[in-house]
């Protein structure tokens, strides 16, 4: 079969924690977490438009016509590893992108570009992704804010150039972007912006909740509004985007059907599977599904919410239909602001 040279972007991951549970639980135990760990991961990988080039011992190496959909893989996989527990143990990945071309022969997948995105994961921290400057030029602007630079190793900056980071969600949506985005919205009749946050540095986009645009004496009054000192409201934030539960937008539905302002489609929740109820003294998530939302503190506690309300503080994550361990599980983050 003659060999084809072709362009992609590369997603080369490991998962050291595997090597962990061999040496505490032994090879059976350790094989059996892989297995649950990489479907868990190929489940995301194909929601990306991602392909399977090959998987080795606790490796695994993915391709993407688009190097943005690899950076948002990526990020989505860290993401659920760090809400998940499989066999008790945390799964920790160290994830590298890389682009370039590579020669594909048959089965066979190799050349400089698949050599350097394997050379890029031994950099890697656990639970980081590292992303090459052959992807950082492929990426849109807006994916590009996401990436934070590192300084290299001499000899990756003289082989293949600058070194950039994918900021944690954690460290992406802060309350101070939270507080930031409210104040965006209090003056914006849409509650659609791309503009800069003041006082972040960076954009702070917000999701249009369609459903819920202000009629023209609400729109009037935001336009001149101002945050209310002390007031409360909720940062929803799932991915790079954000919604608001305040005195103004005080209801933000969740489900599966197309009409909620949140949708997430998997098996386990309801059409109509829960709602943010902003109320003066804070805002409460008021399950009413057949299964119940599981919602984390900041320190990671579980505490499973069924056919009942309650109150959100602080900052943490909501898994509705399943826990965060659940192959499926799809989580929002929630932040608290005053």
């Amino acid at each position: 079969m003659p060999e084809e040279n072709r362009f992609y972007a590369l997603l080369f991951l490991d998962i050291p924690t595997a090597l962990e549970v061999r040496d505490h639980q032994g090879n059976d135990e350790a094989a059996q977490f892989l297995g649950e760990v990489t479907g868990r991961l190929g489940r995301i990988r194909r929601q990306h438009g991602g392909e399977e080039v090959r998987a080795v011992g606790s490796t695994m190496l993915c391709r993407f016509d688009q190097a943005d959909a690899a950076l948002r893989a990526a990020c989505e996989m860290r993401t659920v590893m760090n809400i998940s527990r499989v066999a008790g143990t945390q799964p920790r990945l160290r994830i590298g992108l890389h682009a370039g071309e590579v020669m594909v022969q048959g089965r066979g997948f190799y050349g400089e570009a698949v050599s350097t995105s394997a050379r890029l994961v031994t950099l890697c921290q656990p639970g980081q992704v590292l992303v090459s400057s052959a992807v950082h030029t492929l990426l849109p602007e807006a994916s590009r804010r996401a990436l934070r630079p590192l300084a290299a190793p001499p000899e990756w900056l003289a082989s293949s150039g600058a070194l950039y980071e994918a900021i944690a969600e954690s460290d992406a949506v802060s309350v101070n972007d939270a507080q930031a985005a409210f104040s965006q919205a209090a003056r914006t009749a849409t509650r659609t912006l791309e503009s800069a946050a003041a006082g972040t540095g960076r954009p702070v986009p917000l999701t249009a909740l369609h459903r819920k645009h202000p009629g023209p004496e609400v729109a009037a009054e935001a336009r001149t509004a101002t945050a209310p000192a002390g007031e409360r409201r909720l940062c929803l934030v799932r991915g790079r985007s954000i919604l608001i539960a305040d005195r103004r937008t005080p209801t933000v539905t969740i489900g599966r059907d197309d009409g909620n302002d949140i949708v997430i489609e998997i098996s386990t929740v309801s059409r109509r599977h829960a709602h943010l109820d902003w109320r003066e003294d804070g805002v409460f998530l008021v399950d009413h599904s057949w299964n119940g939302t599981y919602v984390y503190d900041g320190q990671g506690h579980e505490r499973h919410v069924h056919n009942a309300e309650v109150r959100l503080a602080d900052s943490g994550l909501l898994c509705p239909g399943c826990p965060g361990s659940h192959e499926e599980a799809e989580a929002i983050r929630y932040i608290e602001a005053h």
